[in-house]
């Protein structure tokens, strides 16, 4: 499945829906879209995970060196990562960094 991003401005933040894979073969597409999102009014940016279906290291170096370029300006944050994505982020460390909410966290509130 190829990846596939849709921006939209939800009034306090921006939402970015990513569908699909994000490896190095389509990683140019989340970074046009999280640039896309800085030049929207909203200084949140909200990335709704719940159809991303697995990610690399270079995505997720790209979301740690995004949340590092952003620091200060914008607020970048992970929404509904699926429990599989969820523990790859973790191992990597980015969740120091990057505010993430599982689907199982979502389901429970």
């Amino acid at each position: 499945m190829e990846l596939a991003i849709q921006i939209e401005s939800q009034g306090d933040f921006t939402l970015l829906k990513v569908e699909g894979h994000l490896d190095s073969n389509n990683i140019h597409l989340m970074e046009n879209a999280l640039s896309n999102a800085t030049k929207l009014e909203s200084r949140q940016i909200v990335i709704d995970c719940a159809n991303l279906i697995s990610i690399n290291g270079d995505g997720l170096k790209l979301l740690f060196q995004s949340q590092v370029e952003m620091a200060g300006n914008y607020y970048l944050s992970l929404q509904n990562v699926r429990d599989e994505v969820a523990d790859l982020m973790e191992i990597s460390g980015v969740t120091h960094f990057i505010q993430m909410h599982t689907q199982a966290e979502q389901f429970s509130a």
